[in-house]
Formats: structure tokens, C-alpha cells, sequence
């Protein structure tokens, strides 16, 4: 299954991409380890778990903590499963990354 996502990468404008589910792809796209901090109740920010241990760029900064390295905003629902991003939500995720940015 393909799933409709947008990446975000330190020092770049983010781009929506077409990437396949699953955790390869997401580990792929982040560089290691995953970890999936929420961005709101649809939307998660999947990134490197170990994005600082490895002196990752910086690349969002947010109240409570910033976040390193290649960034993939998904979507995922009532049971948890990963899904493409709605237009509403990305939308949502571009006004994030504006907000968020470095």
C-alpha cells in the first residue's frame, strides 16, 4: 500500500511524497531507528530516535524539545495504523513547519 506523506528535511522546503508502508521505508527515509512523536490527534512526526545521539541537523524546533533530521509527517487512524494525510491535514502540516521552522 502506498500512503501520501510529507517529508521534511533540515534546511529545505518540505515535499510531499509517495512512499510505501511499512517500516523500511520509514527507517529508509529517516536514516535508523524510528520513533513517532504526535503532531496532533491524526498526524504523527515520524524522525531518527537517535536524531541528537548522532548530531543530526536541526530541523524543527518545538516548545518542549527540537527535532533532528529528516522529518515524515503521516497520518494514522482511530487504531493507531499508519495512513496518507488528508488535504485538511496537509494543510495543518505546512502551517506546523512554518511555525516550527528554524
Amino acid at each position: 500500500m502506498q500512503l501520501n506523506v510529507i517529508v521534511k528535511k533540515p534546511n529545505e522546503a518540505q515535499t510531499e511524497q509517495v512512499i510505501e508502508s511499512g517500516l523500511k521505508p520509514l527507517q529508509n527515509l529517516v536514516g535508523g531507528m524510528i520513533e513517532m512523536p504526535d503532531m496532533n490527534s491524526t498526524v504523527s512526526m515520524v524522525c531518527n530516535e537517535e536524531g541528537k545521539i548522532l548530531q543530526l541537523k536541526s530541523n524543527l524546533r518545538l516548545p518542549y524539545d527540537t527535532i533532528m533530521g529528516t522529518i515524515v509527517f503521516i497520518g494514522y487512524d482511530d487504531c493507531g495504523a499508519s495512513r496518507s494525510l488528508t488535504e485538511k491535514e496537509k494543510i495543518e502540516v505546512n502551517a506546523f513547519i512554518e511555525e516550527h521552522k528554524i
